[in-house]
């Protein structure tokens, strides 16, 4: 692996660190393996009384490949991520490999940049604001399962 592309990688995994998780335990280690970058679930930030089997672990873990990749293409690469997860305990979940050098386009760099843009809000959400009423159109036109209703407070 040439110096160009540790660097990458290394730029890549930082960047990933804004990924969100449930309860901000950011439940993941990054480290660069041989030509890859691996991610692995960091069992010691398991919340055990809330989550014994590690489901919520592995949900908290979902967005830091997409955070890398976005991070990769805007650098200029083009990257692909091989999942490894079979099991709630296995540790190595993904690999992400530098495929070859290309030209980032205009949304790579956008959704670089919101990366660093994106918070978390867990407000209730009221019908009278403004997100709340988007939020109620959405729930509104999609289909719900039998006996599944929304509750919108205010």
């Amino acid at each position: 692996m040439s110096k160009i592309q540790h660097e990458a990688l290394a730029a890549a995994a930082q960047d990933a660190l804004r990924a969100p998780s449930l309860f901000n335990t950011q439940p993941w280690r990054w480290r660069i393996d041989g030509h890859a970058l691996e991610l692995s679930a960091d069992r010691d930030r398991q919340l055990a009384v809330t989550d014994p089997e590690g489901r919520l672990l592995l949900v908290s873990c979902g967005a830091v490949p997409h955070h890398a990749r976005v991070a990769l293409a805007a650098a200029g690469w083009h990257a692909e991520v091989r999942r490894l997860v079979e099991t709630f305990s296995d540790r190595v979940l993904a690999r992400l490999y530098l495929l070859e050098r290309r030209e980032a386009t205009r949304q790579d760099r956008e959704l670089h940049e919101a990366i660093a843009r994106r918070r978390t809000d867990g407000r209730t959400l009221r019908r009278r604001s403004g997100a709340g009423r988007v939020a109620l159109r959405l729930w509104s036109r999609r289909p719900r399962p039998k006996g599944c209703r929304c509750i919108a407070s205010g």
